[in-house]
């Protein structure tokens, strides 16, 4: 019999195919379980065997004694039930402990742990083996698909990309062997102004003389001649750098994603990236999508040591768009060189115009040609729009008229002539109509493509298709082009993107007849060369139709989707996108699967698995999507999403360590937006690095000055630590955008720090009426309003506010935290005698006693009349029985200070150190100084009970009561003065009044929690109800006790074993 029987071996198999394909092991178990060979099953069970033999102990074990150990658990395996690695590791440590008396299991281990360790190594063994023997795809792909027909298909489609291990790229790489052939063929890929104008180019004063920088950022608006400006930089910079790779992005470069090809490309020399338009769909809106591939570009071209140059235009509507470009010491933007385009000169307007002119055969008289250069300078003047005049004057009709109705823009014209151009010849409008629709999905304009879209959604005779296209040409609105792959012999057209704006079709009219299309017809257009990329232009289009369209026409994306998987089943872009299509309609359990077959086939696509783990976190599945944010992050790339993802989902789960750590590596690794900052702030103040969280969140407001999270977070800081004002400063400026019950809240706790009463009262008004937002006010808050102003307190200015959050960690006894930040402040230039009575007070409760009384004395001798310091340095020695120096220092205390609180405590230490008399005296002055002051801390029936216990011990037992009783008058429940008046009855022998006090003072201490006085309480009972004789009532009150103790789980307590045994004792007494 094999060693682990087939199930077993197969279950293991299944196992390690789930972690390489990201899928369920239980699917691929059921899909693999008949397949799995003889022959692979042997090696997993060699490698096993060997692998436990060299981590377990013993003289002379052999495999074949592993074998034998561990044989029998194949015994009762079902065939058909999936066995985790667990279960499977849990059996086989059951057969190494018992089976074989010379297995020894290692002393640091034990037989489940080694037996797992020995699973993973061997398992990790033979997927090598497998891969290098080839079965590892087939059985990845088995388990998945579900028949032979499908798998021999995607087989077939693996044989032939046998280096396919991502998407395709979205880019054109260009190698450089002749500088201006390459130029010239960078010039076809901008696609720089109409065919007969794209060689004209006009000098301008913002274009550098010299290129002494590697990377150049064009800006302008729109028709300001970027495209131009860019195609004449990367021909003089291909002339003067030695540069071996040209790259561009393709117009269906999108996203993220996308930007992980550049690690996977050999790239040997200097690079050129070419980048016209960074604004568009496929870039700006895309987040970081430029950014992040400068920087993978960069990663991967100068690793070698090679440079990359960037040449990139942006239009100047879009600058505040493009994230982290406003940032001095970005990794990405830092370097480039700004060239803003201006409106041309009057000079440059007229040479333009002349070139332009004669490029389209446009003749005027001189008086009419200079009327319309004068209107071109005064209207706008930049490059397209200088072309697009030329273009819409018709010389047929009055020229002057046509120039008293120019529009004043370049859209306009374009506007104008596109609703002339349909006018006068209407089947054009069904051309541009449809070249709109192929538009969304990238398709190219092949000319079969077009004719058929022309007579199928458009029900036009394909007869007269060349007419209107000819038009079309003749007016310059399309023209043929190379086809942007293969070469072809079919004809292909192209347009301007700027110019097929003023294509305003309503899609949606004819979006089902154009899906038709898409389905049946489409791919019988396509050029033989190129119809592998048929499956891409459905899956564009789907996307297009989710993002770009309307809501209404989502349906019909499912079907492209669909029949993009079933062409293409192994391709990791369509699978992503059908897997976006799900979470996008609300349903992301079904994009599960997509996710899992793409990864299947590109494991290595980093933020596909990025993607994946996020939507099993939103399905609540938190131990897978934490697995796999780990895989992306084990990525050889920095994958700060994935930090920042994990980080998340650490702070869900709690585990707030983690959490900082991956927000940290997420904002080292360059990723900067708001959430982030805020996260990682709130993170760092809740563990008490106020001030790492301060200038974590005021970083970010640098980046995202409009972020009202991290605005109201980094505001309600700073009301924590002390600093109302600076908090003011954020949040006014909020309340132009947003008037929300948070930040109205926020300004009502600032303003009542300030001592600005009124206008606390105004925002906290508008905070509870608001019914935006989550408002931070208590709900009594404005009836108890306390206000304040902070600034009054001495020494308020000079105080840093790392001494305010010492002392907000004090106050919320986070002793620790506030113990390392006060000897953080301690490495600054800052100390007073305040700070070192507050710093020895923490040293106090964490019991490093020499800190505190080092601190004490540092604070007294800074400020002598510190009677505060003074007070708690006495009471400090008081509780290290410290009687003597105590008294010194309480005595000092009250020479430098008046306060009660000083004679109180003194006079408690007098009680205990024996000086009843000195005792008594001292509280009186006490209760005296409290009785004629209102701003006393000590309370006033605290003194009376304090008062009354030391004129019980004196003797003066009548006065002690009215004390008592004055306690108990000052302060509703108040247990200890009944507790005295309790004692006093017992001592007068009035035991039935004793114990009604006593009962009345225990109840009172149960409900505070006191259980210690409340066991004082009830031995005192006991004893007064034994020395009465009434044993009987003292039994019960034991038995009561011992009740109450068991229902709250005090068995463990002290006086849980005192009350038994008094129990006994009453007991045997009445026996005997």
């Amino acid at each position: 019999m094999s060693m682990l029987s087939g199930p077993i071996s197969t279950s293991l198999i299944a196992t390690a195919l789930a972690d390489v394909a990201s899928a369920s092991a239980v699917k691929i178990h059921s899909e693999i379980k008949e397949r799995v060979s003889q022959e692979d099953e042997e090696q997993l069970e060699q490698e096993l065997a060997s692998t436990l033999k060299q981590k377990v102990n013993g003289q002379g074990v052999s495999e074949s004694d592993i074998t034998e150990a561990i044989e029998p658990i194949g015994d009762y395996a079902v065939d058909s039930i999936y066995l985790s690695q667990d279960e499977i590791a849990d059996d086989i440590g059951v057969r190494l402990s018992s089976s074989n008396d010379s297995i020894e299991i290692p002393p640091d281990s034990t037989a489940s742990a080694v037996a797992r360790e020995a699973i993973d190594e061997a398992l990790k063994n033979w997927i090598e083996y497998i891969s290098q023997e080839g079965p590892a795809h087939k059985y990845v792909l088995e388990g998945i698909w579900e028949n032979e027909q499908q798998l021999q298909e995607i087989q077939q489609k693996l044989d032939e990309v046998v280096e396919y291990q991502g998407p395709q790229t979205r880019y054109s790489k260009i190698d450089v062997s002749d500088h201006v052939k390459t130029a010239e063929e960078v010039s076809e890929y901008l696609e720089s102004g109409r065919p007969i104008t794209s060689d004209i180019f006009v000098d301008r004063p913002a274009i550098p003389g010299e290129l002494t920088e590697e990377r150049y950022l064009v800006i302008g608006r729109r028709g300001m001649g970027k495209t131009q400006t860019i195609d004449h930089l990367q021909s003089r910079l291909l002339e003067k750098k030695e540069i071996s790779h040209v790259v561009i992005p393709d117009q269906d470069f999108m996203s993220l994603e996308d930007t992980e090809d550049f690690s996977k490309d050999n790239f040997e020399g200097n690079v050129l990236l070419l980048w016209d338009d960074i604004q568009g769909l496929q870039a700006g809106e895309q987040q970081n999508t430029v950014r992040q591939s400068i920087v993978r570009l960069s990663e991967s071209v100068e690793r070698s040591g090679n440079s990359l140059y960037v040449i990139a235009s942006l239009r100047s509507e879009f600058l505040d768009e493009i994230p982290n470009l406003d940032r001095t010491k970005d990794r990405a933007w830092q370097e480039f060189k700004q060239i803003r385009l201006q409106p041309l000169d009057d000079e440059i307007v007229r040479e333009l115009f002349t070139k332009a002119a004669s490029a389209h055969n446009f003749e005027l008289d001189e008086k009419e040609q200079e009327t319309l250069i004068q209107e071109i300078q005064y209207t706008d003047p930049s490059p397209l729009y200088v072309e697009s005049v030329i273009t819409s004057i018709d010389q047929d009709r009055d020229i002057a008229e046509q120039i008293d109705n120019l529009p004043n823009e370049v859209e306009g014209i374009w506007e104008a002539q596109h609703e002339r151009l349909t006018r006068e010849h209407p089947n054009t409008r069904f051309i541009l109509w449809g070249i709109d629709l192929l538009r969304l999905g990238a398709i190219p304009l092949y000319k079969p493509t077009l004719r058929k879209l022309y007579s199928e959604v458009f029900n036009q005779d394909r007869f007269q298709f060349q007419r209107p296209v000819d038009i079309l040409q003749r007016k310059q609105w399309i023209w043929e082009t190379n086809n942007p792959g293969p070469d072809i012999s079919e004809t292909v057209y192209a347009t301007r993107a700027a110019q097929m704006s003023a294509v305003s079709e309503d899609r949606t009219r004819v979006i089902e007849e154009y899906v038709d299309f898409l389905l049946n017809s489409l791919p019988a257009t396509i050029p033989d060369e190129v119809d592998d990329w048929v499956p891409t232009y459905y899956t564009n289009t789907a996307m297009a139709l989710i993002e770009v369209v309307s809501i209404e026409t989502t349906e019909y994306a499912e079907s492209l989707l669909k029949k993009a998987v079933e062409l293409d089943p192994y391709n990791p872009l369509i699978r992503n996108n059908f897997a976006t299509y799900y979470r996008q309609i609300g349903e992301p359990k079904k994009s599960l699967e997509h996710y899992e077959v793409a990864l299947s086939v590109s494991p290595e696509w980093v933020q596909l698995r990025n993607t994946y783990a996020a939507t099993l976190d939103e399905l609540g599945r938190v131990t897978q999507a934490k697995e796999q944010y780990k895989k992306a992050i084990e990525s050889n790339q920095p994958q700060p999403q994935a930090h920042y993802n994990l980080a998340t989902l650490m702070v869900d789960i709690g585990q707030i360590e983690e959490a900082k750590y991956h927000y940290e590596k997420a904002l080292s690794n360059g990723y900067h937006i708001p959430d982030l900052y805020s996260n990682l702030g709130v993170l760092y103040k809740k563990t008490g690095d106020y001030i790492k969280g301060v200038k974590t969140m005021e970083e970010g407001l640098k980046v995202s000055e409009s972020n009202l999270v991290l605005a109201s977070n980094l505001a309600s800081t700073y009301i924590e630590i002390n600093r109302p004002d600076k908090a003011v400063n954020i949040l006014e400026p909020l309340l132009e955008s947003d008037s929300s019950s948070r930040i109205h809240g926020l300004l009502s706790y600032a303003y009542s720090d300030l001592g600005k009463r009124q206008k606390a009262i105004d925002h906290g008004k508008q905070a509870n009426e608001s019914e935006s937002g989550q408002n931070p006010l208590r709900e009594d808050y404005l009836k108890n309003l306390e206000v304040k102003d902070i600034r009054d307190e001495p020494g308020w200015g000079e105080r840093p506010d790392l001494f305010h959050v010492f002392r907000l960690l004090a106050g919320e006894e986070s002793y620790s935290k506030a113990w390392e930040k006060g000897n953080e402040l301690l490495d600054t230039e800052f100390d007073s005698s305040e700070f070192r009575r507050m710093l020895a007070d923490v040293a106090k409760v964490l019991d490093f006693d020499e800190d505190a009384e080092h601190h004490y004395e540092k604070a007294i001798q800074l400020d002598p009349e510190n009677g505060l310091a003074h007070h708690h340095y006495a009471n400090f020695l008081k509780h290290q029985g410290r009687f003597e120096k105590a008294r010194k220092r309480f005595k000092q205390g009250l020479e430098v200070s008046d306060e009660p609180e000083i004679y109180n405590d003194y006079g408690l230490l007098l009680m205990q150190d024996g000086s009843i008399e000195d005792g008594v005296e001292v509280l009186s002055l006490c209760l005296n100084k409290v009785q004629n002051r209102e701003d006393t801390v000590v309370e006033e029936a605290q003194i009376h009970n304090n008062y009354a216990q030391a004129l019980f011990r004196y003797g003066r037992k009548e006065l002690a009561r009215e004390h008592y009783q004055r306690a108990a008058e000052l302060r509703d429940a108040y247990p200890e003065p009944l507790s005295g008046l309790g004692q006093l009855e017992i001592d007068a022998g009035n035991i039935d009044t004793a114990v009604e006090y006593l009962e009345e003072a225990m109840s009172l201490f149960a409900q505070n929690g006191q259980v210690e006085k409340w066991g004082e309480g009830v031995k005192m009972t006991v004893d007064a109800l034994e020395d009465a004789g009434r044993i009987k009532d003292a039994i019960n009150k034991c038995e009561e006790g011992i009740q109450t103790l068991h229902e709250i789980g005090g068995d463990h307590l002290p006086i849980f074993g005192v009350l038994q045994v008094r129990k006994s004792e009453l007991k045997e007494s009445v026996q005997s």
